[in-house]
Formats: structure tokens, C-alpha cells, sequence
């Protein structure tokens, strides 16, 4: 907010002082409205979801009431609409994946009231749960919030300083997964989790045990192209012994940097096998070759074209997968190809009957 008037000036800068051209960024200037931040991040799909739109010149808005403080900020709750999975979400085809795991995060679009003033519409992550806030205060490890499984938690990293612990009970011989979303909810975060076995000795005293942690998700490929871990942490344990467990969400810099908008998402649950395809698009970039660049197919007339496929497993799934593509234009076929148990890269070859039109779009890989 202006204090009075006259001539501002406006710096901008890479919190690190990076650059490069994979770091554009926007700049408008504007009276608003201008979300900030949506609240809860995610939500099952299921008709409207209240959300809580947080940022500035948003009208009718109440000034926001943020543990940690958000001065300046207003907020408005709204009756969303969400897209569906299939769609995905607009926003990811803006940022840069920097890991095939990445893509396995089920966002969709949030549209209805301010939020159809965004250039983009945010990304809500489609929950198979229902999603509880986190109850601050909750930053003392003494003093958790209590959760139970499976459980789908949202909070912020923020104020600065910020821990966020939760404690929930578990049985012996149970294998529980945590995952959080954050960083793949295009937010600029890096995250972790402390998992902790709570024993109470002769004395009553109360004490902790390590049992798990995880600071990035697994790396799952051995090539430079999609050999990196996704910055979200995910992790799963056999639980040793029954009782009360405890976990603790934190961003790595939560000492120097917070903010309304870096929010996530803790799923908590038991093991849910499965499967994520990803179809690799790129190549090296010939002016860099550390970098890789974005790539759209091109099939000639009687020609074929195979294309790399990257199977994301999920919670201890091995099995076979076999991939089909789906939508291919008239003239174009796929024959079904087999990802192997236990393996998790394959390949599906597109051939171009002789003599077709040319033509474009896009298709699926199933």
C-alpha cells in the first residue's frame, strides 16, 4: 500500500542472486485484485470446495489472520470449482520439472470468484482424503497435533522459525507411507520429514527415538536426463513397536526464509501400490549441453518414432505395465509395448502410415 504519493522504484531479484533463461519471471503492475496464495492447497474432487483466497486489492476481503502475521494482506473465502484429473493442471506446463516424480502429484485447477482473475489458475492437489488444517501453535515438539491414519494435513511454512510436529498412533508390524507436496505444488520450498517413536521409560520420563528421514523423494532413473530426486520428501517405515509416533514438517530454510504462500501438504496413509507414465519430451539443448530442453515429436509419413516412457512406481508396486497410446491421430498406430516387473523404463513406437495428411495434436500414453 502506497503511503503517499509520488515516484517508487521497484528492485528484482533472485532470493540467491541466480539468473539465467531458465529463471524468467512476470511483473505487473496493477491496483488488483492479486492473489497471493490459496488455502488449502488441496481438496477431494468432489463438487465445490471452500478455499481461501489470500492477497491484495481482493474485493471484500477482510484483513487476513495468518499465525505468524501477514500484514498489508486480505483474504476472501470463495466456493472453488475444480477441474478434472485428467486435465491436470494449466500452471505445470509453466514450470520446470527438474524430476520425473514430480509429475505423479494429481493437481488440478481452481476456478470460480477472484480466482478467475489469475493469469493461471492455481493448482489444488486432487486428496483422496479429506484435508484438516494444521492447529497451530505446534512448533514444540512436546506439544504435537494429534493426527490419526490415514490423515491428509495442510499448513504453511511460515512465520519464519516455523516447525510444524504431529503425533499419531501405530501398530507393530504395520508399513505406513508419509509424502509431502509442496515443492510440486509450484512453490519455491525444500522440504523434510523426522520421523520419531515416542518410548516412556521407568522413571515416565519421555524420550525419542529416530525412526525415519527424508530430506528429498528417491531417485529413480540412472541417466543424466531424468536422473533427479524430486525436492518433496517421501519416505515409508515398518513400525517397530506399538504406540505413539510423532513427525516433523520442515522446510530447510525455515530459519531465513517464510511466506503465506509456501504451503503444504502432508499424506500420511498405508501403502497404496500403483503406477505414474511419463513420456520423456527432450533433449539435450545444443547451445548447452548441461541443460535439456523441451521437445515435440516430429513423425514422418511412413515413418516411426519410439519414444521413452518412464514408469513412476509407487508404495512397493513391481508388477508388469503394459503402455498403449490413446487419441492418435488417424493414420497413426502404437503397438502395445511391456514394461517389465521390477523394471521402470520401456518404450512405445509411433509408425505413420504412408501417404497421410499431415496433421498435429496430442495424444496419451496409458
Amino acid at each position: 500500500v502506497a503511503v503517499k504519493p509520488g515516484r517508487y522504484v521497484v528492485r528484482i531479484h533472485d532470493t540467491f542472486k541466480g539468473g539465467g533463461d531458465e529463471m524468467p519471471y512476470r511483473l505487473s503492475l496493477s491496483t488488483g485484485p492479486v492473489v497471493e496464495a490459496v488455502f488449502p492447497p488441496a481438496a477431494p474432487l468432489s463438487g465445490t470446495v471452500r478455499l481461501t483466497a489470500i492477497g491484495r486489492g481482493l474485493p471484500d476481503a477482510a484483513p487476513a489472520t495468518i499465525e505468524g502475521g501477514a500484514e498489508g494482506l486480505g483474504q476472501v473465502s470463495i466456493d472453488a470449482r475444480l477441474g478434472s484429473g485428467e486435465a491436470g493442471a494449466s500452471g505445470r506446463i509453466t514450470w520446470r520439472m527438474l524430476s520425473p516424480r514430480d509429475t505423479d502429484a494429481p493437481l488440478v485447477d481452481a476456478v470460480g470468484g477472484v480466482l478467475d482473475t489469475m493469469p493461471i489458475p492455481p493448482a489444488i492437489l486432487a486428496s483422496k482424503r479429506p484435508v484438516t488444517g494444521e492447529q497451530e501453535p505446534n512448533d514444540d515438539a512436546a506439544k504435537p497435533q494429534r493426527i490419526e491414519v490415514p490423515a491428509a494435513v495442510a499448513g504453511r511454512f511460515h512465520p519464519i522459525g516455523d516447525r510444524d510436529w504431529f503425533a499419531f498412533d501405530a501398530r507393530a508390524g504395520d508399513t505406513l507411507v508419509l509424502e509431502l507436496y509442496s515443492n510440486r505444488l509450484g512453490l519455491p520450498t525444500d522440504a523434510s520429514l523426522l520421523v520419531q517413536r515416542l518410548v516412556t521409560g521407568g522413571d515416565g520420563a519421555v524420550s525419542a527415538e529416530d525412526v525415519a528421514f527424508a530430506d528429498d523423494g528417491p531417485v529413480d532413473f540412472p541417466d543424466p536426463l531424468a536422473n533427479q530426486p524430486a525436492l518433496d520428501p517421501a519416505l515409508s517405515f515398518k513400525v517397530p513397536a506399538d504406540g505413539t509416533y510423532r513427525v516433523l514438517v520442515r522446510e530447510l530454510a525455515a530459519d531465513s526464509t517464510s511466506g503465506v504462500d509456501q504451503a503444504w501438504v502432508l499424506d500420511l496413509r498405508r501403502p497404496e501400490p500403483g503406477f505414474h507414465l511419463v513420456a520423456m519430451l527432450a533433449e539435450r539443448d545444443r547451445a548447452d549441453q548441461n541443460k535439456f530442453v523441451r521437445t515435440i515429436p516430429s513423425l514422418a509419413t511412413g515413418g516411426s518414432l519410439a519414444l521413452d516412457v518412464l514408469a513412476i512406481r509407487r508404495d512397493g508396486f513391481t508388477g508388469e505395465i503394459e503402455i498403449e497410446a490413446e487419441g492418435l491421430p488417424p493414420g497413426v498406430t502404437a503397438h502395445p509395448s511391456l514394461i517389465r516387473a521390477g523394471t521402470n523404463r520401456g518404450s512405445i513406437v509411433l509408425t505413420a502410415a504412408e501417404g497421410m495428411k499431415p496433421s498435429a495434436g496430442s495424444f496419451r500414453v496409458v
